[in-house]
């Protein structure tokens, strides 16, 4: 293979207005920013075609005002690294640009300029940068003025897989020769060669490990689910966003991450009958989007329904009569919107509220028997398999629990099915017209007291007020 070897020569003249006659020192430093670096958990290094900024500092090591030097420096590649790219910016040499603190005008800045270059990307390129340096002794990070410029570069992504390094090495350090008006002789210390490893083998890369083609979830279970995230040379991840739900990172280092998505889908996803698809993206550090898209398919289940089905109760005139019915959910707490109907239309007063209806009858009413239906709403609407009857029957009589408007032997048989069989049937409302003694509760001295009246001439049952 043919290498195409660049290299760099950069004049580098300091000058100050006061003398100092003893040796001075300038210790030189190449720097790339990590941020334009992957990293592969042993050390940094160079992407192929991903834009880097090259730093030369320089440092007065000695604290004096230096005036006068001269130092020469190349760049080149080694390994597969044939040629690499100055991309944009620079006045006038592309790709070069001045930051030491010299460039905003004036004297200074034109004591500080870039003379001569050879920049045609074949052989030795060559740059003469005049400079001026004042006496602070830090990386230019740390202090205030020095001479220091950037190379914006990059090095080409090849059709194979390669690797190499990128170095910037000194030709002629150190350099004692030159003095200019005032200056010492000042020796340019360069602690080269500064050699940075580039890989070419397919980028920086994010795999998304083991990760579904396809989510089942119910609606309202919010989903909590741990993605592992396998991480090729391009150091922590960024941030992540999901397009429905939040994804949080809790754990990211150079070579694997792991994000926790949760998401609730909205209800009309489980009964709309379409294909929803959640893009998951992910920003490398590096640089660079990786998104994955997943089926998501949402799932509803009916709630499981409790009350009485089938049933009959009495709605007394003028006294609302209640009905309780229960729905609870696989899916989660969620809201269930409840509907009743009446079979046929009543005049009376009807409604339900989580699950509770309530009728009151009018006069108009009694005598009708209703049919009742009861439904809920959860994403989809259910329906109880048979719903329950109400009887408007006038108004409540003391004894008469089957409103049939006789006190008899049956009135008695509910009391017993009451008491001792747990039994209902039909209910008598309110409960009060079963406390015939009128002694505030049912019990077995209700039974005597009401079969006493039937059958041997006792006192006539007695309800509490107002019955």
């Amino acid at each position: 293979m043919k290498f195409l070897f660049r290299s760099c020569l950069i004049a580098v003249l300091v000058l100050l207005p006061s003398a100092v006659f003893s040796q001075g020192e300038i210790l030189w430093n190449v720097y790339i920013d990590p941020s334009f670096m992957g990293h592969d958990g042993q050390g940094y290094f160079i992407w192929g075609n991903t834009s880097i900024e090259i730093e030369i500092q320089a440092r007065n090591h000695t604290e004096q005002i230096i005036e006068g030097i001269s130092t020469a420096w190349k760049i080149y590649g080694q390994g597969d690294i044939a040629q690499f790219n100055y991309n944009g910016g620079g006045e006038p040499i592309p790709g070069v640009v001045r930051a030491g603190g010299f460039e905003e005008g004036g004297f200074w800045d034109l004591n500080n300029t870039l003379t001569s270059w050879s920049w045609d990307g074949a052989g030795i390129d060559s740059l003469g940068h005049n400079a001026q340096a004042s006496s602070g002794n830090g990386w230019i990070q740390e202090s205030g003025l020095s001479a220091k410029y950037k190379l914006l570069m990059n090095i080409p992504d090849y059709d194979y897989e390669s690797d190499g390094l990128i170095c910037i090495d000194s030709i002629d350090t150190p350099y004692t020769g030159f003095d200019w008006l005032f200056s010492p002789q000042v020796a340019s210390i360069f602690g080269g060669p500064y050699c940075f490893p580039v890989k070419n083998e397919s980028g920086p890369e994010i795999e998304f490990d083991n990760w579904p083609v396809a989510f089942i979830t119910q609606h309202n279970i919010p989903f909590n689910y741990t993605l592992h995230i396998i991480i090729n040379y391009n150091g922590p991840i960024a941030s992540a966003s999901a397009s429905i739900g939040e994804i949080e990172i809790i754990q990211s280092s150079f070579d694997e991450a792991r994000l926790r998505w949760i998401y609730d889908p909205p209800c009309d996803w489980a009964v709309d009958g379409q294909n929803h698809q959640v893009t998951i993206d992910v920003s490398s550090s590096m640089g660079g989007i990786y998104s994955y898209i997943i089926d998501l398919i949402v799932t509803n289940s009916p709630p499981v329904f409790s009350g009485p089905y089938g049933d009959s109760f009495y709605a007394p005139l003028g006294l609302e009569s209640q009905v309780v019915f229960e729905a609870s959910d696989i899916n989660g707490t969620e809201e269930h919107i409840w509907t009743v109907t009446f079979d046929p239309e009543p005049v009376g007063i009807y409604s339900i509220n989580q699950g509770v209806v309530s009728f009151t009858a009018a006069s108009e009413d009694v005598g009708n028997t209703y049919e009742v239906s009861v439904s809920v709403n959860d994403c989809e609407k259910y329906s109880f398999q048979a719903g329950f009857y109400y009887k408007a029957v006038g108004e409540p009589v003391c004894g008469d629990l089957d409103y049939d408007g006789l006190l008899n032997i049956l009135d008695i048989l509910a009391l017993i099915d009451f008491k001792f069989k747990d039994i209902i049937d039909p209910i008598f409302f309110p409960l009060e017209i079963g406390d015939v003694n009128s002694d505030g509760s049912i019990n077995i001295l209700d039974i005597v007291y009401y079969i006493n009246h039937k059958f041997k001439g006792g006192p006539a049952p007695n309800c509490p007020d107002p019955f």
